[in-house]
C-alpha cells in the first residue's frame, strides 16, 4: 500500500473524527462500521482505533481485503 495514500488517509480520519471500514464475508455480503480514528505508526499500515465490531472481525477471518473510506477517499 502507497504510504502516501495512507498518511492523507489518517489526516482526513483526524479532520474528520471518524472512516468507514468496509468488508464482505464469504459470500460476498458487504458489512460496514464506523470507527473514530486512525493511526500511522510507521507509513506502512493502517491501524483503526476506537473502534470495534464482531461482524468485521468475523469477516476479516475469511476474507482479509477491506477498504477505509471517508470524505470520497479510498484506500
Amino acid at each position: 500500500m502507497d504510504a502516501e495514500i495512507i498518511m492523507k488517509a489518517a489526516y482526513l480520519a483526524s479532520k474528520i473524527g471518524y472512516v468507514l471500514v468496509a468488508n464482505s464475508d464469504v459470500r460476498g455480503w458487504p458489512h460496514i462500521g464506523i470507527a473514530g480514528k486512525l493511526a500511522n505508526p510507521r507509513g506502512k499500515h493502517i491501524v483503526v482505533t476506537e473502534w470495534f465490531c464482531p461482524g468485521t472481525m468475523s469477516n476479516l477471518q475469511a476474507n482479509p481485503k477491506m477498504s477505509i473510506c471517508g470524505l470520497g477517499l479510498v484506500v
